[in-house]
């Protein structure tokens, strides 16, 4: 007869093996602690026994990630990520990140969480690895975006909501190339509380589309991965006689922000329908017109090509069948570069 005695109780329902020259003896315990394993025969207790045996806690080869970094981080910021586990050792874990840039680990422990402190230097997508004894732990990589979003142009955004007319359908399309791996959500708080606001993001470009139903004064609460922008929200008024700016062509171009004397300064007009509806002016500070070429794509961007004959101020002003565009017109300083 075989019996174990332990935290959980004398339990005779042991199994034994039917090898008569080799008997061995199969037992799972329910709880940690102290056991005696007791084996007699008719003639009485074998050699040795009682055996005395100790159960430790079943180690669990696993470990769990929080963090509001999950979701994003901005780039050069100091992040943290909670790492929970269960083990006897956690002496011989180890933190590996790997990623775009390979940010230095600071590591505190406190009773059975290590907390990884860090600041990754360029964006993208990033992976904690966790071993313990050079073995991957469960649940283990943990991934998370590293965006930056200093690129992303706040002005342009701003003159498109400073024109949004009452009842009109508003499409607002914004270059995240640079703002790295994610995209935008958007709430939209007007007169009527939270207004509909449908946002569409591709690899390069978020479309934010909705229609102010209403007059009054409006919010337009943006995020990246769940990260406020920096300049949100964007504050805008609708009156009842808004005038409004075409807001689904946005520009871009060094010849933006300067022009060069006798060289060629080009504009980018993207979302361009087909037709000869643009229109381009680029005046001196005395009024006097600058030479302008419009150049038509076959993928909706239109390439606007301007020459300025001395230094000084110009205007530019770019208009789609006689409105003008979000951001038109702007000013540049002309420059007389060898």
């Amino acid at each position: 007869m075989v019996s174990v005695g332990g935290p959980d109780g004398i339990n005779t329902r042991v199994q034994i093996s039917k090898d008569p020259n080799n008997k061995s003896v199969s037992y799972v315990p329910n709880l940690p602690g102290k056991f005696q394993l007791m084996v007699e025969t008719p003639a009485g207790p074998v050699a040795g026994s009682p055996f005395n045996l100790t159960v430790i806690p079943r180690v669990s080869l696993e470990c769990t990630c929080t963090g509001k970094v999950l979701e994003g981080m901005k780039v050069r910021e100091v992040g943290t990520l909670a790492i929970e586990y269960n083990l006897e050792s956690p002496g011989s874990l180890t933190y590996l990140m790997t990623g775009p840039s390979r940010p230095t680990l600071q590591i505190s422990r406190r009773d059975s969480v290590d907390f990884v402190n860090f600041s990754p230097k360029k964006v993208g997508l990033y992976q904690l690895v966790v071993k313990h004894n050079n073995k991957v732990l469960k649940h283990s990589p943990f991934e998370f975006p590293v965006v930056d979003l200093s690129h992303f142009n706040f002005l342009y955004l701003q003159d498109a909501l400073n024109s949004v007319q009452l009842n009109k359908n508003v499409a607002i399309t914004l270059d995240t190339e640079k703002c790295g791996p994610g995209k935008v959500t958007a709430e939209l708080q007007g007169p009527m509380h939270y207004e509909t606001v449908d946002v569409t993001n591709t690899p390069n470009t978020a479309s934010i589309k909705f229609r102010a139903a209403k007059p009054g004064h409006y919010k337009l609460n943006m995020f990246y991965n769940n990260i406020p922008f920096p300049q949100s929200p964007f504050s805008f008024h609708v009156s009842r006689k808004s005038g409004g700016k075409i807001a689904g062509m946005p520009m871009e171009g060094d010849g933006l922000k300067v022009a060069y004397v006798n060289k060629a300064n080009y504009v980018y007009v993207n979302n361009v329908p087909k037709g000869t509806g643009l229109q381009v002016e680029v005046l001196s500070a005395d009024k006097v017109p600058q030479e302008v070429r419009v150049h038509c794509g076959t993928s909706g961007v239109s390439t606007v090509e301007y020459h300025v004959t001395s230094e000084g101020v110009y205007t530019v002003s770019l208009k789609w069948e006689g409105q003008q565009l979000v951001g038109s017109p702007f000013t540049v300083p002309a420059v007389l570069v060898e």
